[in-house]
């Protein structure tokens, strides 16, 4: 098992290490240059292109294939990105962020690790939507060549939205972990991914509302760059954001430990009015409440009527529940993708000003270029003419919410769409 983790935690960081160039690039107008999102996105990139590169038959789905894939995204990365990269180095230097650095790796291995103890403890895919989910990994890994069979369903291929399978897949085939260690393994480094992408959202939230800028030296452009000095409050706030977000639920369990430790709560219980409780409750006595699956309750604290006046049972499931239960469904693996693409929305507002992406537009349609240090907004991201870069980065993120979840879709797609709206 510890080898695993290693194995996994080793291939995270290299793939990390391959897209982080272009990431720090891509996202240069965030506080943190993108550091906390730069995990999830390289895993998105790189399986991404793995993926476009089998269902075009030029890779076949093979280990080598795989290490092929990260190899070009680190070739493009560096020769695009290099120069991102040595800034962003001096930066660190200079205004002391190799704290963010610090804080994204720790809360990132604090998560992973965390979670990999609790598979641990409990690793059986025997339930609810788990068997299909282990299912898709286990079609996806057998099927060399586009496209991938669908297990229960022999002779036809998945009719499903299964980048999120084809991600844990990959890394898995990265690390030489099959599915049945991938399944729990790759659940782990999600919820990794899922707090350091909270903490760099508000981090970077907070540094833009209440943190200075500095100047800092540019080796490659006279004149100098201004940088953020990210404060240990706004990395505090990112941090809290991560724990509410990833750990902290409602407040259900806070009646069930109260009820099984024997407080009396009935007053406050029938007030909440959540259905099976307390009566499907058990005063335990113990401070882990129960063995069985109280907290299933949890997930249905809404209560509803129909036009019958019979009880609805309304789902409203939040990120700890669904790791508890352990499934690994489209829902779930979409969260820190969502979270990159709530970043990007955020980058694509502020740019360099408050009109940057109407300017930027603007200056498209009357056929300037633009490269590193001219022009506004996203047309500063590239050498290449209008943008084109940054606007295949939304159409990337956007398309794989299609692909990892669909019903994710349209709201972060409202949302970007009204941030490159809001400068015009």
């Amino acid at each position: 098992m510890l080898g695993a983790l290693a194995a996994w935690y080793v291939v995270m960081q290299v793939v990390t290490l391959a897209a982080l160039p272009l990431v720090l690039r891509l996202f240069d107008e965030l506080p943190d240059r993108g550091y906390a999102l730069a995990k999830t996105s390289a895993v998105v990139v790189t399986g991404v292109l793995f993926w476009l590169g089998y269902s075009v038959g030029l890779l076949r789905n093979e280990v080598g294939a795989a290490w092929l894939a990260v190899a070009l995204v680190a070739g493009v990365s560096y020769a695009m990105g290099w120069g991102a990269l040595r800034r962003y180095w001096q930066e660190v230097r200079v205004t002391g962020n190799w704290r963010v650095i610090l804080a994204v790796e720790v809360l990132f291995l604090a998560g992973f690790a965390l979670w990999a103890m609790v598979r641990a403890y409990d690793p059986a895919a025997n339930h609810t939507e788990k068997p299909m989910d282990l299912m898709f990994m286990n079609s996806i890994w057998a099927s060399a060549t586009f496209p991938p069979q669908d297990a229960w369903f022999a002779g036809y291929p998945i009719s499903y939205y299964y980048l999120g399978y084809w991600l844990l897949a990959t890394l898995g085939r990265l690390s030489g972990q099959p599915p049945a260690i991938a399944y729990n393994v790759g659940q782990a480094a999600w919820f990794g991914l899922l707090l350091i992408g909270c903490f760099g959202v508000v981090t970077n939230l907070l540094a833009l509302g209440y943190d200075r800028r500095m100047p800092v030296a540019a080796e490659e452009a006279v004149g100098e760059r201004l940088a953020w000095v990210i404060s240990a409050a706004s990395m505090a706030g990112g941090v809290l954001a991560a724990l509410a977000v990833g750990v902290i639920g409602n407040l259900m369990i806070v009646l069930e430990w109260l009820y099984a430790m024997g407080f009396h709560v009935m007053p406050l219980a029938n007030w909440i009015g959540v259905s099976g409780f307390p009566e499907r409750a058990s005063q335990s006595g113990n401070w882990f409440i129960g063995l069985d699956w109280w907290w299933w309750r949890s997930s249905r604290v809404i209560g509803d009527l129909d036009l019958l006046g019979q009880h609805v049972e309304v789902i409203d499931e939040f990120p700890m529940f669904s790791y508890v239960l352990g499934d690994n469904h489209p829902h779930v693996l979409a969260m820190p993708v969502v979270l990159v693409v709530i970043g990007l929305a955020l980058h694509t507002l502020i740019g360099t000003g408050p009109a940057s992406w109407g300017r930027a537009i603007r200056t498209a349609k009357a056929g300037v270029q633009a490269v590193d240090g001219e022009g506004h907004g996203w047309l500063r991201w590239a050498n290449l003419p209008l943008g084109r870069l940054r606007m295949g980065l939304i159409a990337l993120f956007a398309g794989a919410l299609l692909f990892l979840n669909t019903w994710d879709f349209p709201p972060y797609w409202a949302l970007l769409v009204g941030c490159c709206a809001a400068g015009l």
